[in-house]
């Protein structure tokens, strides 16, 4: 999806995915970091069950090295 995007006074062509145009937004916009919000995030991605599901999710490319080279895992 190709659009004509402006930013800082600046027109760009290129394509940005939603979650690309969230973090431009958030890096230009920093008063949107408040304590509220920050407190939101850390309730909602922050709790031990999402952490668990991310690490069972990666955990096969730990053991194949692809994430993090040199790895040897000791049983």
């Amino acid at each position: 999806m190709k659009n004509l995007r402006k930013m800082n006074g600046v027109k760009m062509k290129t394509s940005f995915t939603r979650n690309e145009c969230i973090r431009i937004y958030l890096e230009h916009h920093p008063e949107v970091f408040t304590d509220d919000f920050m407190e939101e995030l850390a309730d909602r991605f922050l709790n031990c069950n999402t952490i668990r599901n991310t690490f069972k999710t990666i955990y096969p490319a730990i053991l194949t090295n692809d994430i993090i080279p040199n790895v040897d895992i000791m049983p």
